[in-house]
């Protein structure tokens, strides 16, 4: 199998533990709770490869539908769904450039 990818840069994912040539850190809406004129935000930092970032991308807008109700089509979704498709990119995200 060749790979397009030389062994110096391939890092190991923290969630699953494979190496990846394209390990990304994102930050995504953890909860999002809205109610009438209140709301109440937590993101967060995930670090994995790419099929570990969309599966965390993914339940994470499933969780906040309830929550976020009304601002989950206005932030959530559109917020995630960015995310999402930045996963698909090659190589690692501009965050694990610099710390490598």
């Amino acid at each position: 199998m060749h790979s397009d990818h030389s062994a110096g840069d391939l890092v190991r994912c923290p969630a699953c533990t494979d190496p990846t040539a394209s390990l990304k850190r994102y930050t995504i809406v953890k909860l999002l709770v809205f109610v009438f004129v209140f709301a109440y935000t937590q993101r967060m930092t995930v670090t994995s490869c790419p099929p570990c970032m969309r599966k965390t991308i993914l339940t994470q807008t499933l969780i906040n539908i309830i929550p976020a109700n009304l601002l989950w089509v206005v932030i959530v979704l559109p917020w995630h769904t960015v995310q999402l498709c930045r996963t698909w990119t090659e190589g690692h995200s501009s965050d694990i450039q610099r710390m490598l």
